[in-house]
């Protein structure tokens, strides 16, 4: 749910094809979609009061600590996500083809 590669829909479809239970799909469907929700739905209501109110400079300086933490948060997760996947013998191609030199 988190690649950026592969869409949704297609994502979906090989889901279905796989012997996944449907209440992992969802659950796991509900997790993987709720940070982006959120973020999304965060975003629109601090725009919405920039636009309305303004801002002080206590509240510029949260809404940049917030940016730093979530990307720091996709840093770490990207990584997680790396390291689980090169742990269980999927990479890149050329990462693979390396490995394979090696042995």
């Amino acid at each position: 749910r988190l690649s950026p590669i592969i869409p949704f829909g297609i994502n979906n479809y090989l889901c279905g094809c796989t012997g996944m239970k449907v209440s992992e799909f969802v659950i796991g469907t509900w997790l993987g979609v709720l940070p982006g929700t959120t973020a999304y739905c965060n975003m629109g209501s601090m725009g919405k009061q920039v636009l309305a109110q303004g801002t002080t400079t206590l509240q510029k300086i949260v809404m940049g600590l917030g940016l730093v933490a979530a990307l720091l948060v996709i840093k770490l997760l990207s990584d997680l996500a790396t390291k689980a996947l090169k742990d269980a013998g999927i990479g890149d191609a050329e990462e693979t083809n390396d490995n394979k030199k090696e042995k």
